[in-house]
């Protein structure tokens, strides 16, 4: 998904749950906890030089 249209999606989700929650309340009742996740690790792979 594009970025913008990510943190717009985001920002809805958010104010439907704040303060148009009394508009949107089927939409809090249904909604997915995750939506998305990305997991960064400083791990490095280590490769062999030579394949003996």
């Amino acid at each position: 998904m594009i970025p913008t249209v990510k943190i717009l999606n985001e920002a809805i989700d958010e104010l439907k749950e704040t303060e148009f929650k009394e508009l949107y309340p089927e939409d809090i009742e249904t909604k997915a906890y995750v939506k998305d996740m990305t997991i960064d690790t400083d791990f490095e792979l280590l490769f062999p030089r030579r394949l003996c």
